[in-house]
């Protein structure tokens, strides 16, 4: 059965040169079962006895409406189960409509402006595949932040005016585990939307399709003619995808019962359960300071006394959003903002990958900080790695759920007394458990990785957005932590952000700049038309985060992060003049354009790196070795050699093998060229000590960059673990020629691929798409390896001579970017430090002001009533009997 999709749009600028096949098929979803009828696949809602709150359901569309002038405005609809009907209207009692109208007909002023409908703020969670426990850290920290606002002002921060929203990418592509527990705790029903989940019972839980099809609709006056009582023509679908929500409400009791929950995986087969002390299944990494995760959420320190103090644990909204199609986190995106926040128009979004743990006073600080400063239009925290458990990294016992492969397993010990086979052993809870492990390389390859990191993200928080922010502009808010004002983003940037959907229509330079769509959505708030946003970063508001732990991961993502950042500086470069038709001052618009000079240049700087260090190494080691030590066989000609094969090497191999069949390789080309980088120190340091008279070059490179990695630890000692920073240093300037290098020249060789990385999608581009993107490929990367050799011999060349020019060159250029940076940093810290405090006095004043208005109006009470009683002992019971006008007579004098 196919559904014609009746609600056609007019023409807006995205369908002006489309046929009408190509604004239909834009335009439809259709079903492909038969099956389908009101009872199965309509808003619907359940209760539970063991559940305070019902579990609503929902499958729900995103329709677009285009106004005159041209401005889309979208919102969730029920899909509707009939084809010649129109999606229907959430339902008043639906939770979602319950946020959208929370303070609807409140007749309060703030400012002159009206009181704000919708919630304060809604918390959006992507997921892809991630377990069970990482969803519970990521909810924990929203949790958390909810209560320490709420405990700040109960009635603006009040719990029923956030929502957290997890959005799932693909229902296929859900882990079984995963939705067992989904429904153990009643957040996800199967039977409710079993029209979505087929098979279930048989472990596959394969998705039923929705097919987009080219059908033929009537005409717009054809419908009007039938009369059916609604208008068609306004609609369009902002997403083909169609989206199962669920939604109920997290109380007390069932947060409990999530977050104190044991991990059973955690058993050994040759113990007992109750000899051993289980550890929680969510671990919150917040140490040993807390009893439990529970007990993290609820802990609002010590009074006086010394006794301990809970937050208030008041019922928060929850709605888990399983998009039938695996489209990629993007679309996930899409779904958030155009589907509950363009709904439930909220003050602010708050974005937070699933693994990520908002740590306290993060969050809730964010949310203070821009009720202070109301030209804030994004903020993010500071983005911390944590070294993963070996279970959360894939080692130790595992549970077996095939009950198929527990049936052949019983089938071979049985009549035998032993309990094991192979690496898969019985507990003494007949429980069947596998064990995995990690080998000894991979563990010391996974720990090298996560400190390295560690100090990358410290240094990249403490100076680059430190520097930036200086100035009102952050190049990226971060998806995994930041926040959003929904007024600061809706309309242009929103329209900027997703065009990164539109894959087959894009260049092959877009395609690789909406790989960091993020920061295009940045520019387009900073100059978004007639408005003076500001964007922020706020340092000690901390977030958690699982890194890569391998060095494929690491490649895979940077790769990712590289082109993306690359094209989309080029996008911010080249729309500098946008930036005039904002709202902000002369003086802020002549500090943007500095920044922006400064970002152009590290833009060309970046693009001959790889040129730029190998120049560097030659120089060095040709100063080293003796002219008659250089011939052949020996000396620089063979370190010079021997550099330069690598690189080839490895440029054909990113070119022709695939990263994931030779892991092992990528691990030798790290080990190397690391092993080149401390050549280069060596050497260098030897360069410095013959040529005395350079020996101040020296000093001012050393300072710098020994001042960009020992600034950061003295400004925040206090928020960082200073052991791990130390040997995350080291580990990291072992790695840099990894970064300068492989990531580089992998990211160059590999520019047709604009995926994830990590994160598979059920998508194809078209052929057309494939290989326009493979010429570009091609043209960019012989022309960007000319750059480079150009570079690299040019710089040879005149060295021959002088080698202390290039020298002295690089020098100034790496230390005075640095030296920028660090007095950046330093202005900042101290502005930082002012903010917070004007923040916390903002609140503390906010606070009198309510404790007077409630002192005021219990002194108002108290009069009044002394008032009635003397009324009462002059006129007796004639008061009681309601004589108004001795009433009112007597009320006139009176100042209350």
């Amino acid at each position: 059965m196919y559904r014609e999709n009746f609600l056609k749009t007019r023409r807006s600028k995205r369908h002006k040169n489309m046929t009408e096949e190509e604004v239909i098929k834009d335009n439809a979803i259709l079903l492909t079962d038969d099956d389908i009828s009101k009872e199965n696949f309509s808003y619907k809602s359940k209760t539970f006895p063991d559940s305070n709150f019902e579990l609503q359901y929902a499958p729900c569309s995103i329709i677009e409406k285009v106004d005159s002038c041209g401005n889309s405005h979208s919102e969730l609809r029920v899909f509707h189960h009939d084809k010649t009907q129109p999606d229907e209207k959430l339902p008043d009692d639906s939770y979602i409509m319950e946020l959208k109208n929370l303070n609807k007909g409140v007749d309060q002023f703030d400012n002159g402006k009206p009181a704000k409908q919708g919630p304060k703020m809604n918390y959006c969670i992507t997921m892809y595949q991630e377990t069970w426990g990482q969803i519970l850290q990521s909810i924990g920290g929203c949790v958390r932040s909810i209560f320490e606002l709420e405990e700040e002002d109960p009635q603006e921060y009040a719990a029923d005016n956030f929502a957290i929203i997890l959005v799932a990418d693909g229902i296929s592509k859900l882990k079984k585990d995963f939705i067992d527990k989904m429904i153990e705790y009643r957040l996800f029903d199967v039977e409710m939307c079993h029209n979505a989940v087929s098979n279930y019972k048989d472990k596959t839980h394969s998705p039923k399709t929705f097919e987009k099809h080219k059908t033929k609709i009537a005409s717009e006056n054809e419908l009007r003619q039938k009369g059916n009582g609604y208008s068609l023509k306004e609609y369009s679908y902002a997403s083909h995808n169609v989206g199962h929500i669920f939604g109920t409400k997290l109380d007390q009791d069932k947060l409990k019962e999530m977050f104190e929950e044991k991990d059973y995986q955690a058993i050994h087969p040759d113990k007992e359960i109750d000899e051993q002390k289980l550890p929680y299944l969510v671990n919150l990494h917040n140490g040993p300071s807390a009893e439990s995760p529970y007990h993290w959420l609820i802990e609002n320190g010590k009074d006086k006394n010394g006794n301990e103090r809970f937050f208030r644990a008041n019922p928060i909204k929850f709605f888990f959003c399983i998009k039938h199609e695996n489209s990629g986190k993007i679309e996930s995106h899409l779904w958030f903002f155009k589907g509950f926040c363009a709904t439930t128009n909220p003050v602010y979004c708050q974005m937070i990958d699933a693994g990520t743990i908002p740590l306290k006073k993060s969050i809730s600080f964010i949310c203070k900080y821009m009720d202070t400063y109301d030209n804030v239009g994004g903020a993010s925290g500071e983005i911390e790695v944590f070294e993963p458990s070996d279970v959360e990294l894939g080692s130790g016992y595992f549970r077996i759920t095939d009950e198929k492969q527990v049936a052949k397993l019983e089938k071979k010990i049985e009549g035998k007394k032993r309990r094991k086979v192979g690496n898969k052993i019985k507990c003494q809870n007949d429980e069947w458990y596998v064990k995995k492990s990690r080998s000894c390389f991979a563990k010391f390859e996974a720990r090298c990785m996560i400190l390295a990191q560690y100090v990358e993200y410290k240094i990249s928080h403490y100076l680059d957005k430190s520097f930036e922010s200086l100035f009102g502009f952050v190049s990226v808010l971060p998806g995994a932590f930041c926040t959003f004002r929904w007024e600061a983003i809706s309309g242009d940037p929103m329209k900027s952000f997703f065009k990164g959907l539109e894959k087959d229509k894009h260049t092959a330079k877009e395609a690789n700049m909406y790989l960091a769509e993020d920061r295009v959505m940045c520019l387009e708030i900073l100059r978004k038309y007639s408005n003076a946003w500001v964007l922020r970063y706020i340092p000690g508001c901390i977030a958690l985060t699982d890194p890569p732990d391998s060095v494929i991961g690491l490649i895979k993502q940077r790769r990712r992060w590289t082109n993306g950042s690359m094209f989309a500086s080029w996008y911010v470069i080249d729309h500098l003049n946008m930036i005039n038709r904002s709202g902000h001052s002369f003086f802020r618009k002549m500090f943007l354009s500095m920044l922006y000079a400064y970002m152009l240049v590290n833009f060309v700087f970046s693009l001959v790196l790889v040129g730029s260090l190998y120049g560097a190494f030659s120089i060095f080691v040709s100063e080293y070795f003796d002219e008659e030590e250089c011939g052949s066989f020996g000396g620089a000609r063979i370190l010079e050699t021997a550099y330069l094969s690598l690189l080839f090497i490895f440029i054909l191999m990113s070119i022709t093998k695939p990263i994931s069949k030779s892991g092992w390789i990528y691990s030798l080309f790290v080990v190397f060229f690391g092993i080149f980088i401390f050549i280069s120190i060596a050497v260098g340091l030897n360069f410095f000590w013959k040529n005395r008279e350079s020996v101040w070059i020296a000093i001012m490179l050393g300072a710098t960059l020994v001042g960009s990695y020992i600034l950061p630890p003295i400004f925040n000692w206090n928020r960082m673990n200073l052991c791990k920073y130390f040997f995350g240093a080291i580990i990291l300037v072992f790695l840099s020629p990894t970064y300068v290098n492989i990531i580089i020249i992998y990211s160059m060789a590999n520019l047709h691929d604009v995926s994830w990385g990590n994160r598979e999608t059920d998508e194809t581009n078209a052929e057309a798409t494939k290989r326009a993107l493979e010429q570009f490929r091609a043209l960019y990367l012989i022309v960007w390896i000319a750059a480079n050799v150009a570079y690299g011999y040019t710089i040879i060349y005149i060295t021959d001579t002088n080698q202390t020019f290039f020298v002295l060159i690089l020098t100034v250029f790496v230390s005075g970017q640095v030296l920028i940076k660090l007095v950046s940093a330093v202005i900042y810290f101290f502005y930082e430090k002012y903010t917070k405090v004007a923040v916390n006095m903002t609140r503390l004043s906010e606070k009198n002001n309510v404790v007077q208005l409630q002192i005021g109006d219990r002194l108002r009470d108290k009069m009044r009533e002394q008032r009635k009683d003397i009324h009462r002992k002059i006129y007796g019971d004639k008061l009681a009997s309601g004589l108004k006008s001795t009433n009112t007579g007597v009320s006139k004098g009176s100042r209350f």
